[in-house]
């Protein structure tokens, strides 16, 4: 059994054609991140509709930043009323936008919302990686999913010591950066993700929640262990979060 714990269904192409290569790939679970309001509608209607797809319901922080105080308030309590197995996509994005205050004031609202719901939170943190494990650590967060993190390794050791995991893509076949996380972490802190349709394993080539056995298969590798035994310890990873 495997398992993307983060996927943005809503933007990928032939959703079922998507869900059936996944159930022949032996993935249990699909964990469907939203990032907009709109976002987190269209997850929730795929929940409905697919037994393996779970939501996840969130703002992601530059989205987050087009919206007022009050839009903000009335989607926590939607989210709260949608239960949703985590919390995402939530985070800190330096990249795109210099607003660093106020992303820092919705990135905790949602850490509190995910605590209050006693749910995972998965988290964004591009270029702000230190100021995220800071926040993490601050609030003394429980259940993280570090996605897609690109913090250097004196980070991710310290997010790991912290009881947080990492999602590990599916272009760690070709990401040194990745590649040297998988090396770094003990395996109980480790998880799958696609990010799909994002962050594939074959450049052009969308990615999909039927990849996460090639990202399993190359863990393994770098592991010095079999892919079955890899396939066990991860999904037991999941069932420990979520």
């Amino acid at each position: 059994m495997i398992v993307d714990v983060h996927a943005h269904l809503e933007i990928c192409k032939n959703i079922p054609e998507l869900i059936e290569n996944a159930k022949q790939a032996n993935v249990a679970a699909i964990i469907a991140s939203g990032s907009t309001i709109d976002a987190n509608r269209k997850v929730l209607e795929f929940a409905e509709k697919y037994d393996i797809v779970q939501p996840a319901l969130g703002l992601y922080p530059v989205d987050a930043l087009e919206l007022s105080d009050e839009e903000i308030e009335s989607e926590i309590e939607f989210i709260k009323k949608s239960k949703p197995a985590a919390i995402s996509e939530i985070g800190l994005e330096y990249q795109e936008t210099d607003d660093r205050e106020r992303q820092q004031i919705v990135f905790e609202k949602f850490l509190n919302l995910a605590k209050e719901l006693n749910i995972p939170a998965i988290v964004h943190s591009r270029k702000a990686e230190t100021e995220v494990i800071a926040t993490l650590k601050k609030l003394e967060m429980k259940k993280v999913v570090l996605h897609a993190f690109h913090g250097n390794m004196k980070l991710v050791k310290e997010g790991a010591e912290s009881g947080f995991l990492f999602s590990i893509p599916t272009n760690v076949t070709r990401s040194s950066h990745c590649q040297s996380m998988v090396q770094e972490l003990p395996i109980k802190n480790i998880m799958t993700e696609t990010d799909a349709p994002f962050l594939a394993a074959t450049p052009g080539v969308p990615s999909e929640p039927a990849h996460i056995q090639q990202t399993i298969e190359h863990i393994a590798e770098i592991k010095g262990l079999n892919a079955e035994e890899t396939s066990k310890m991860l999904f037991m990873n999941y069932q420990r979060l979520f």
